[in-house]
């Protein structure tokens, strides 16, 4: 009788561990594109921001990111857990790889699919100030967390935006603490060789043109942040620049001028280039023009993914490449 037993029991535990070890074989570590957490790297954390507080697992799980800026900075950390993007339009070639299919199609960057958001059913979403005007909506789906754009004070946006990030994100919490003091020398060498420099800041948007001033996010950079002095400072507050004409940037006397091409960056088809739209005698008379100071900037960087790791180590090398620093 007992060896009956004892033949019983063995049998029920081989059966448990042959339960056990099938169970590791066929659940996928990453599957849905789910990062697999053990409970210990989880906690409640309140985000304040703009927008309220928002009480928010850390390392959460599944995440929704709205802006190209946010989805450069996380990528660059190493974050796991992203599951959809904006892809209706297309995507920066260095950011490709969220292309595939894995990642699910969340919207474009000012309009949202708050259906397949929600069928989703993240643990977290990330938005900007794109769609600052949904943020209710998207908090009936998920914990929603705006984002600041860094605007007019740049770098000191970008590290608020990043400590929110690294309470959030812990497990990549060492990647983004101290990863904007190369970006914070780079732009003091850059402001000690233009602060003599005047420039003017130019977009165009199929054959319309606009100026931008200090309160911009162009302006923000090259002048608050990067120290160029703008030839006007009473061009007005506006988030595309202030429409304006061939005859006044012609009047004008910049040193240099920092050109973006709209139309490009959001692939307006039949559009003139750039390039193409200020190719005039009013534009080819001007000083910057003659003396070769006249920058065209990627503008899909600069206008999609404004606040990135990457593409603000890119905005801030076409600067130095315009001021020739080594």
């Amino acid at each position: 009788m007992k060896k009956l037993v004892l033949q019983a029991v063995l049998a029920c535990t081989v059966f448990l561990v042959g339960c056990s070890n099938n169970n590791k074989e066929t659940t996928p570590a990453n599957s849905n594109n789910v990062i697999e957490q053990s409970e210990e790297t989880q906690k409640t954390v309140v985000i304040k921001h703009n927008y309220g507080e928002t009480e928010v697992k850390t390392n959460p799980k599944k995440v929704v990111v709205m802006d190209l800026g946010l989805l450069d900075t996380l990528d660059n950390a190493g974050v796991p857990s992203i599951i959809a993007v904006p892809k209706s339009g297309p995507l920066p070639s260095y950011l490709n790889k969220f292309e595939d299919s894995k990642y699910e199609n969340a919207g474009g960057l000012k309009d949202a699919d708050f259906e397949k958001i929600s069928e989703l059913t993240p643990d977290l979403i990330l938005i900007t100030g794109r769609l600052a005007s949904s943020y209710d909506e998207f908090s009936k789906i998920a914990p929603t967390v705006y984002i600041e754009m860094p605007r007019l004070t740049y770098l000191d946006t970008f590290q608020k935006d990043l400590d929110i990030l690294s309470t959030i994100f812990t497990d990549q919490k060492d990647k983004f603490e101290g990863s904007l003091e190369n970006l914070k020398s780079r732009a003091e060498k850059i402001k000690e060789k233009s602060k003599d420099i005047k420039a003017l800041i130019v977009q165009t948007n199929e054959n319309n043109v606009s100026v931008s001033g200090t309160d911009s996010g162009y302006g923000g950079v090259i002048y608050n942040t990067l120290g160029f002095t703008p030839t006007d400072d009473k061009i007005q507050s506006n988030a595309h620049g202030q429409q304006s004409s061939f005859e006044y940037i012609g009047s004008q006397k910049p040193d240099y001028i920092f050109v973006f091409d709209r139309s490009a960056a959001i692939n307006t088809e039949g559009a003139p280039s750039a390039k193409d739209l200020l190719n005039n005698d009013i534009i080819n008379k001007m000083d910057a023009v003659k003396n070769g100071k006249i920058f065209y900037l990627d503008s899909e960087i600069w206008y999609k993914v404004l606040g990135g790791l990457t593409s603000t180590d890119r905005m801030f090398k076409e600067i130095e490449d315009a001021l020739e620093i080594k």
